[in-house]
């Protein structure tokens, strides 16, 4: 399973039990493991965490994307804040009611809007020593799916896919 999710760095797969049911499975499910003791890393949040990258805030949303695409970054950081616009955000955006209806009326202004205007969300805090079981405790309670730590952010992709990759992932029968 972990190699399929690496293989389509979506952070999900089809997964089929035994009795030929399938279904997905992402890699936010599988955080609730470590709560239950079946899966533990001796790595800490610090060790996990993905650099960031930030723009200001009236930067527009056609920047932030390509930069987002260019640096294969799904998250920008709002300089001189502790506040992040997600791809997540930028399709709530892009899709809700209001910027549908202006989309009509100029199809090819929908990307011409600040990350300000799309509304930056402040993420959680933790110790960048805080184990990789508290950050993914952390990260279930999260909208945005990523908490911050001094070394950068974490996702459920840093707290599963890096320590199994690295080969200090421990998963209990």
């Amino acid at each position: 399973m972990f190699a399929k999710i690496k293989s389509s760095k979506f952070g999900f797969c089809q997964v089929e039990a035994p009795d030929g049911m399938r279904g997905l499975i992402t890699l936010r499910d599988l955080l609730s493991l470590y709560d239950r003791g079946i899966m533990e890393t001796d790595l800490s949040a610090g060790d996990v965490a993905s650099r960031i990258f930030q723009m200001r805030e009236d930067s527009l949303l056609r920047d932030a994307l390509h930069e987002m695409l260019r640096r294969r970054m799904r998250r920008v950081f709002v300089s001189g804040t502790r506040t992040l616009v997600s791809d997540r955000r930028i399709m709530s955006h892009i899709f809700n009611s209001t910027s549908l209806e202006a989309l009509k009326r100029a199809p090819y202004n929908m990307l011409d809007v600040t990350l300000r205007e799309v509304g930056p969300v402040e993420p959680t805090e933790i110790d960048g020593g805080a184990s990789v079981q508290k950050a993914a405790h952390a990260i279930r309670g999260e909208t945005e799916e990523c908490v911050l730590c001094p070394a950068g952010v974490v996702t459920p992709w840093d707290l599963i896919m890096k320590p199994w990759t690295m080969g200090r992932l421990r998963i209990r029968d």
